[in-house]
């Protein structure tokens, strides 16, 4: 019963089941190699997120100390220049108490003290008016001062966090 057409049968079932193996091997091993490659991907992907979170904390928290930083160097201005409007305040009750006195004072010669005492009301008002004045534009000066270091703080921590 050996005919050769059952042979050509069996050599072709051996052929396709070659073809079939290896197509079914090929395709496998690509499967692998797409999963391991996926794998590492993501791991790197992984990776590459903690690095840029750890870096947005570092600096999330070097701002965090800036603010702070700034926000105590700001009350710290601000009770400064309540003090000194405190003796801003106590200096104008002086004057005010001295141009009060002034005012009382009876000298005799009426003309000459009217104008001493009309000279030192001016004064006396102008100086009061101008202090005011001075003591706003130097706590404004110093809050932009502050404010500014706060910023230029800020740029050179970030400049140092991604010339690493």
């Amino acid at each position: 019963m050996n005919s050769p057409f059952n042979y050509g049968w069996l050599a072709l079932a051996v052929v396709i089941s070659l073809i079939s193996a290896w197509t079914w091997g090929y395709s496998h091993g690509q499967a692998v190699s797409d999963q391991r490659w996926k794998a590492q991907r993501a791991t790197e992907a992984f990776d590459h997120q903690t690095i840029e979170r750890a870096k947005e904390h570092a600096i999330s928290s070097q701002f965090e100390a800036i603010q702070d930083q700034t926000q105590a160097q700001l009350a710290q201005a601000r009770d400064y220049a309540n003090a000194a409007n405190a003796e801003l305040g106590r200096l104008h009750e002086r004057l005010a108490a001295m141009r009060d006195n002034a005012e009382r004072i009876d000298t005799t010669t009426p003309g000459s003290c009217q104008a001493t005492r009309q000279a030192s009301m001016v004064l006396s008002d102008l100086y009061q008016r101008d202090s005011k004045r001075l003591a706003e534009v130097g706590a404004a000066y110093e809050t932009a001062r502050l404010r500014g270091l706060t910023c230029e703080q800020a740029w050179d921590s970030l400049r140092r966090t991604f010339n690493r």
